[in-house]
């Protein structure tokens, strides 16, 4: 007889590693998203062979975009560029912690279609109005500790860069004999 066990972390940690709960609180909120559009997908086809893995896939790609980012150390210094059109400064967030840095953006898009404020008309007018989200979303390991003092963020063009000056190396402390 084989069983099976849930285990389901009731703190945020996973492994001994902790994460802030604004990180989880966001992850959730990505899922959640994912799964509401891969439910759309099935709800719009039916069981016509698509399988429930293939709408979860398709939603994920439509949600979560691919984030190019390109690193380079220097002596003193590491430069992060990111391409992120359609994102403006106040959609995308930066984290820098020790070796971690995290990239998070979430843009919110609606249209509409038709004009509902045409006040001569004597027939209402027809609008439909849609919206969507775009996110992206990447957390890395930088090739050594950065420090937040003089770290600075710029977006131009839709090309983020992050200008990271490196934490010193611990010192050795040499000893003597007294």
């Amino acid at each position: 007889m084989t069983s099976a066990m849930t285990v389901r972390p009731t703190d945020n940690s996973i492994f001994n590693l902790r994460f802030p709960s604004e990180v989880i609180s966001e992850m959730q909120a990505i899922h959640d998203e994912i799964a509401r559009a891969a439910f759309g997908l099935f709800d719009q086809h039916g069981w016509n062979g698509i399988t429930p893995l293939e709408d979860w896939l398709r939603a994920e790609s439509m949600i979560l975009k691919p984030l190019p980012i390109e690193v380079k150390e220097e002596s003193d210094k590491i430069t992060v560029t990111a391409d992120v059109p359609g994102f403006t400064s106040d959609q995308l967030k930066v984290d820098v912690q020790g070796d971690t840095l995290r990239i998070v953006g979430k843009a919110e898009e609606s249209s509409t279609d038709g004009d509902a404020n045409k006040a001569n008309e004597k027939s209402p007018a027809i609008s439909r109005s849609s919206s969507s989200s775009r996110r992206v979303s990447c957390s890395m390991t930088l090739p050594t500790q950065v420090k937040t003092d003089g770290a600075t963020a710029k977006l131009d063009k839709g090309v983020l860069t992050l200008l990271l000056p490196k934490a010193q190396p611990a010192k050795q402390i040499q000893i003597t004999a007294a």
